[in-house]
């Protein structure tokens, strides 16, 4: 393992220490990201612990710093890609969360987490409609509940057509 590796699990460890661990290990990961401004595994370890904290707006320099160097060797590519939409939509920074969901999207097209991020997008800019059809379709692509399994069909049919009406 590098040692950038190795500094990184250490301060990941610190993260179940209570609430002054977790600040520990921001401080940490922060530091490791300003270290090595081209490692997009430092980057992407400080955008999940300021994201973690409730600290987007910090976040969100760290996965953009990350987007940038590219995610070669990230575990996880479509989760980087979610916190940032996610931060930016938390802070109503909508435009900005649809284009790198939408993206994503594109990218990861079997990812349903991306899907429903960014349906919540679509909620937060009165796009209720579509908002609807992506969480009803992945309800009854992933639904485990026997009651809802026995309607996937109905539910998947009506997803896109909710104000269609028959008469």
């Amino acid at each position: 393992m590098t040692t950038l590796g190795t500094r990184i699990l250490a301060a990941k460890a610190r993260k179940s220490e209570g609430e002054a661990g977790m600040e520990a290990a921001r401080l940490l990961l922060a530091a490791l990201a300003h270290e090595f401004p081209d490692q997009a595994e430092a980057q992407v370890e400080a955008a999940y612990i300021h994201d973690a904290l409730g600290r987007e707006a910090e976040a969100i320099f760290y996965y953009e710093q990350a987007l940038r160097i590219g995610l070669t060797g990230i575990e996880d590519p479509p989760a980087v890609h979610l916190g940032l939409g996610s931060s930016y939509r938390t802070l109503g920074r909508y435009d900005e969360a649809r284009a790198v969901l939408e993206q994503a999207c594109r990218l990861f097209p079997d990812d349903r987490a991306l899907r429903v991020f960014l349906a919540m997008v679509h909620y937060n800019v009165g796009e209720s409609s579509a908002a609807m059809a992506t969480l009803l379709t992945i309800i009854a692509e992933t639904a485990e509940d026997a009651r809802i399994r026995s309607y996937a069909g109905a539910i998947a049919f009506y997803a896109d057509r909710l104000d269609q009406t028959w008469t």
